[in-house]
């Protein structure tokens, strides 16, 4: 990890900025770049679970972190896997006006899906997918 490197941790659904040496263990992180840019790993994932605390390596004493990819749940996922009709007809190319009836009216009013991931945010829950182990 280079030490130019800010490092963010997601708290209560939004990035913050914390010092590297304060990651704790289970923390959902991420890092970015000097010039601004987001850290992606080689599958283009660029968020990460950290597994250890963070420790200096040994072969040449700089501040590391063991992780995990993640993969952040994207809005309207599980909508898209589960063949919902009303997803199909978001995905469409419809009048926006449609769109927006339908978001207001079926999905916020009568989905019991969107009512569940609701209260997931609302009280604070991220729901992530891990993948492959990142030991850098």
């Amino acid at each position: 990890m280079s030490d130019d490197r800010q490092v963010q941790i997601l708290k209560n659904g939004e990035w913050e900025d914390i010092d590297f040496k304060n990651v704790e263990l289970g923390n959902i992180i991420r890092f970015i770049e000097p010039n601004g840019d987001i850290v992606e790993n080689a599958y283009g994932n660029q968020e990460f679970e950290a597994v250890s605390e963070p420790f200096n390596r040994e072969k040449d004493g700089r501040l590391t972190v063991n992780c995990i990819s993640i993969e952040m749940y994207q809005s309207r996922e599980y909508c898209r896997n589960s063949n919902c009709s009303i997803q199909k007809l978001l995905d469409r190319n419809i009048d926006i006006h449609l769109k927006l009836d339908l978001k207001e009216n079926v999905c916020r009013n009568q989905c019991k899906a969107y009512d569940f991931h609701q209260y997931l945010k609302e009280n604070g829950y991220e729901i992530i997918k891990k993948e492959e182990e990142n030991n850098e």
